[in-house]
Order: structure tokens, then C-alpha cells, then sequence
């Protein structure tokens, strides 16, 4: 958060998403957690324009984690959880998420 706008402060962050097809798992959203609870929300769509890649990439990267958000066994993540299908199955859209962290 660079005080009125979530970005990606250490490019370094931004190789996460370069990282999706290395087959150690996906993510299935990207949480941008601040100090204050006004500046917290969910932040996946933002974080893969960040990412410098083409379109192609960032189409493909969009449905890895689609997929992945789709899994009920969440084994398809690198952590190996399900939180993000849950999320997908109550329904909720990223400004949902936003309002509840």
C-alpha cells in the first residue's frame, strides 16, 4: 500500500505469479493485509496486472487459479487448502472478501 493505493511495494513479490507454472501448486487469491482495516481487501486481479506478463500469461495464470479455486480437495494449492473453494462456493466476489477481512 503506498498510502491511497495497493501495490506490489518489492517487485521482488511480483515472480508469484511467474512462479504458477513451476507445478508446486497455485494460490487462489491474493490478500493485500495493512495496518488499517479500511486499506485491507483482496487484491488478486491487481496483483496479475502488476505482473508484467503478456496476455497470454496472465490468461493462462487466471485460470490456474481459477482451477484452483475449484478444487474441493484443495490439493491443487501449494499449501494444500481449501479456503479458496470455499469462498468460490459461498458465492463471494472480491469486494465480498474485502469487506469481511
Amino acid at each position: 500500500f503506498d498510502g491511497s493505493n495497493w501495490i506490489p511495494l518489492d517487485q521482488n513479490c511480483l515472480h508469484f505469479a511467474r512462479r504458477l507454472n513451476e507445478g508446486i501448486g497455485s494460490w487462489t487469491h491474493v490478500l493485500a493485509i495493512a495496518d488499517r482495516c479500511e486499506d485491507t481487501e483482496e487484491v488478486t486481479e491487481r496483483y496479475l496486472q502488476h505482473s508484467s506478463g503478456t496476455e497470454e500469461e496472465v490468461s493462462a495464470w487466471r485460470q490456474q487459479i481459477h482451477t484452483a479455486r475449484s478444487d474441493a480437495s484443495g490439493a491443487l494449492t501449494q499449501s494444500r487448502t481449501a479456503q479458496g473453494h470455499q469462498l468460490q462456493l459461498a458465492g463471494l466476489q472480491e469486494a465480498d472478501i474485502t469487506i469481511m477481512l
